[in-house]
């Protein structure tokens, strides 16, 4: 239970990473691109991939998949940190977690998985979620119809579709023969680079702060993963409690987070969604 707890923990503080370099007005795309290289290394030395060295594995790898993995790391990445700026923790941290559903209907349609009407439920209890967390605010807030949903809520859309993506894409690289731990350490060097080449191209000002920042975001980012696959090796019989305790998990103690520690403001729709995904969680994991 400790590593659940620990995985927990690590993915919230990394939102709340994201939302200080923001209010501090540091630049996040250096923080991430640091977050990359500390991912890098600490890979190599604590989960030890040296057989990826080896020429006829290196050659059997799914390579237009990492090479798609390095792409998008790092720009989801940088919409997260919009999101966590623009509408806070919480919303974003359960676009995040909510992002598992559109990875369900992909494994219905594209992985052939089985269906159940307990799935479909889940899948449309999820969806109602994240359009509760869309919702702006109170009837004069919305007294015109443009109004209606947050003028910034597309950055959650965005997150709960480059997340989605990034699962489906993980999920497809274990079905052509790669493994997980191998798919993010190579993830992890392209991105950097990719990152890297973007940030020279933009001749940014490189900023002491926003690259100490990504030292910190690394770590947790990384040990978030570390700890969340030990959780799995530790109930490696029983997926599903790992599955519903690191989302509720995330999802609440997000909430809690950017309510308490930010103030941000959620309306009554807003918790209403918060409320449903957990319920969704719950039915997803636990009945279906």
């Amino acid at each position: 239970m400790i590593y659940l707890i620990l995985a927990v923990m690590c993915s919230v503080v990394v939102s709340v990473i994201l939302k200080y370099s923001r209010i501090t007005g540091g630049d996040i795309r250096q923080s991430i691109l640091i977050n990359y290289v500390i991912a890098t290394l600490l890979s190599w030395f604590l989960l030890k991939p040296e057989r990826l060295l080896q020429s006829e594995t290196l050659t059997q790898l799914p390579w237009w998949l990492y090479i798609l993995l390095g792409l998008l790391l790092p720009s989801v990445f940088i919409v997260m940190s919009k999101a966590v700026s623009c509408v806070g923790i919480a919303r974003s941290d359960v676009a995040q977690r909510l992002s598992l559903f559109l990875t369900l209907i992909a494994s219905f349609w594209i992985f052939n998985e089985a269906v159940s009407t307990l799935k479909i439920i889940s899948v449309m209890v999820g969806l109602s979620a994240l359009l509760c967390l869309l919702y702006k605010g109170s009837e004069k807030e919305i007294a015109s119809k443009s109004r209606f949903f947050d003028s910034q809520a597309y950055y959650l859309f965005l997150v709960w579709i480059g997340y989605a993506t990034i699962d489906i894409l993980l999920k497809e690289s274990s079905k052509l023969g790669g493994d997980l731990l191998s798919g993010l350490f190579i993830s992890f060097v392209l991105g950097g680079i990719v990152l890297w080449g973007y940030l020279l191209m933009q001749k940014v000002r490189w900023d002491i702060k926003s690259l100490a920042l990504g030292l910190v975001l690394g770590l947790f980012n990384f040990f978030n993963i570390l700890f969340y696959i030990y959780a799995h090796q530790a109930y490696k019989n029983n997926p599903t409690i790992v599955f519903t305790i690191m989302n509720i998990g995330v999802i609440a103690v997000g909430s809690l987070v950017g309510m308490y520690g930010f103030k941000e403001t959620l309306n009554r729709i807003n918790l209403l969604g918060i409320a449903l995904s957990i319920l969704a969680v719950v039915m997803l994991f636990q009945f279906a």
